[in-house]
């Protein structure tokens, strides 16, 4: 599986989503991988992840992840459950007025613009994780229980 991401802004609102790109990896077919999903039906809720991360500025201006010296951003969703298939998408938007002052960082990420990419790339991150981790969950559950067989002769 390959998730894609789309970050965009509009009227100063930062909006990222994720979705999958395309099914299939090294070592399964896209059918294979499909039927997996089919088998399991997995799902995402956003209320058992922690969104939760540190982030700093490369010499760029890039918004990064720095767990060592970032400065900690979390967010605060309503929950979803989002079903993992061929249609998945999962989309965050923040608008820039919506950061309080108090999230604002002391040393790095002292704008609200930066908090803002921030918090997009925290939710592109962690639901990454979550469909990775989850994922690999159900293809580890994968045997040959649907092997079609036969009896022996009698």
């Amino acid at each position: 599986m390959k998730l894609g991401y789309i970050p965009s802004m509009l009227n100063n609102v930062r909006t990222m989503k994720v979705y999958i790109k395309s099914l299939g990896s090294t070592t399964l077919t896209e059918a294979d991988e499909q039927k997996i999903i089919d088998d399991y039906s997995p799902l995402l809720q956003y209320k058992d992840l922690i969104f939760s991360g540190k982030f700093n500025i490369d010499p760029q201006g890039n918004v990064i992840v720095d767990e060592t010296n970032g400065e900690l951003v979390t967010l605060s969703l309503v929950n979803q459950v989002l079903n993992i298939n061929k249609d998945f998408i999962a989309t965050f938007s923040i608008a820039t007025k919506d950061i309080k002052d108090s999230e604002l960082g002391a040393n790095i990420l002292k704008t609200k613009d930066l908090v803002a990419e921030a918090k997009c790339l925290l939710f592109k991150n962690i639901i990454t994780k979550a469909v990775e981790d989850i994922i690999t969950a159900i293809k580890g559950k994968e045997n040959n229980f649907e092997t079609e067989s036969e009896s022996v002769e009698f």
